[in-house]
């Protein structure tokens, strides 16, 4: 009969050891990463509600402090045509603010939307905070095609507000700030990209590996929304990335590239 091994068992134990150790690392680090992206989905969520505030009370609140400011100021007798006028204009404003939000919804329960209904949304969520930083911002968009779009027209809207709040953030200290948006369309292998240009500082290019961990920032930002723009382009099947402008007015370009399905190609209600 052949002789038992004795060095046998222990190696066996050795490596249960080793498998042990690994499978618990891995269980930290998958841990970890799932705690990083429910943090960055809720600081991407707060900034969302916080821009969707901002968008209904700034005008509203203005035009309600210039009627009170009529109302509280003077007796009927004393209201003026010219009085007359300014409220007309500020219930006008009213009713365009209200109306400009209601288009930040896609009115369909089919889950689709003109492309353009996105990029007009996202010019006007985040209107304020380019004109407070007088940033110039202008756009490239496509003739108005209907899509039918994978995944939710609010997390785009989100990932969006994402990239113009890191540009918003890159442009503080820059002379004549400005940002386009510019969408193409790949019909043949249904790919929408999305180029997002600022003339901020430009990126090392040791650090553009970088620039979507987790934390990472060089601008004093939080670095959760990049972060989170490269979770949800993974979610959607898609992918972003940076690269140096090929256009001589601006420094730098963040490349979304999204697949899309054709209306037509789908049976909608």
């Amino acid at each position: 009969m052949r002789k038992r091994n004795k060095g046998f068992r222990p190696k066996v134990q050795q490596n249960m050891i080793h498998i042990k150790k690994d499978l618990e690392w891995q269980i930290k680090q998958i841990n970890k990463e799932n705690q990083q992206k429910i943090e960055a989905i809720n600081n991407s969520h707060n900034l969302h509600i916080a821009y969707l505030s901002n968008f209904m009370s700034h005008d509203i609140k203005n035009s309600i402090q210039n009627i009170d400011a009529i109302l509280s100021s003077n007796t009927a007798e004393e209201i003026s045509n010219d009085h007359i006028d300014i409220l007309k204009k500020q219930v006008v404003i009213i009713r365009e603010t209200i109306s400009n939000f209601s288009r930040l919804v896609p009115h369909s329960r089919s889950g689709s939307f003109k492309l353009n209904s996105l990029i007009g949304a996202i010019e006007s969520l985040n209107k304020y905070k380019l004109e407070e930083q007088n940033i110039l911002f202008s756009k490239n968009i496509l003739d108005d095609i209907d899509l039918y779009l994978n995944f939710p027209f609010h997390s785009l809207l989100q990932m969006f507000t994402n990239m113009i709040q890191n540009a918003c953030t890159n442009l503080c200290n820059i002379h004549n700030p400005k940002i386009l948006f510019d969408t193409r369309i790949d019909q043949e292998n249904k790919v929408l990209y999305f180029r997002l240009y600022d003339n901020g500082t430009e990126i090392p290019e040791y650090e553009k590996k970088d620039i979507f961990n987790y934390g990472f920032s060089k601008t004093g930002g939080t670095g959760i929304g990049l972060y989170h723009v490269h979770y949800l382009c993974n979610i959607f099947k898609g992918s972003v990335l940076v690269e140096k402008s090929e256009l001589p007015e601006y420094t730098k370009c963040f490349l979304v590239k999204l697949p899309f399905v054709n209306l037509e190609d789908n049976k909608h209600e």
